[in-house]
């Protein structure tokens, strides 16, 4: 809980900073201009080139093998997946959307509206159903016990981990968008 507490205020730092620079730095271009605009013209060209070519694919591509495992394990409930079966249909989809989104830009931001709304309604029903099971009590309460209960120590592995994870989720605050 400190840790995804400690993540949020990170998270709102950077969001207040971006909005300083934003009011300050009137270009448009988001990082890329901060960067330019600050750093010069070398270290601007440098922060695009990362975010093209390491940042944003590495995170379409998580995003995707997550998308693929949540719909390929209810197809495979009782054995594992299939040799390359996450990795093929998460290629496939980042295949299909770069098409729809060379095809149209009215298609895409209809594609963005529908999983928009796909989003909303998970995260409804996913908070309907706890508060649900909530008000039920026992037995869905039980994994509550000892919740806050913590061993003596901890590695740094494990920590950087918890923090690479809680920023991971805050990251629609502010990292590049």
């Amino acid at each position: 809980m400190v840790i995804w507490v400690v993540c949020g205020l990170f998270s709102a730092v950077g969001a207040y900073c971006y909005a300083e620079l934003g009011t300050f730095i009137h270009s448009s271009g988001g990082d890329y201009a901060y960067v330019l605009e600050s750093f010069g013209p070398l270290m601007g060209f440098l922060r695009l080139w990362i975010e093209c070519i390491i940042v944003r694919p590495c995170t379409i591509t998580a995003v995707a093998m997550t998308f693929a495992h949540y719909i390929l394990h209810p197809l495979y409930p009782h054995c594992p997946l299939p040799a390359f079966a996450p990795q093929l249909l998460a290629a496939g989809v980042i295949l299909v959307l770069c098409q729809v989104n060379c095809m149209s830009v009215k298609a895409t931001t209809a594609v963005q509206n529908v999983f928009t709304i796909a989003k909303l309604a998970a995260l409804v029903l996913i908070i309907g159903t706890g508060a649900v099971l909530i008000g039920i009590g026992s037995p869905y309460t039980d994994s509550f016990e000892g919740a806050f209960e913590t061993r003596k120590g901890f590695s740094a592995g494990e920590v950087a981990l918890a923090f690479y994870s809680g920023l991971w989720v805050s990251q629609g605050c502010w990292w590049g968008q």
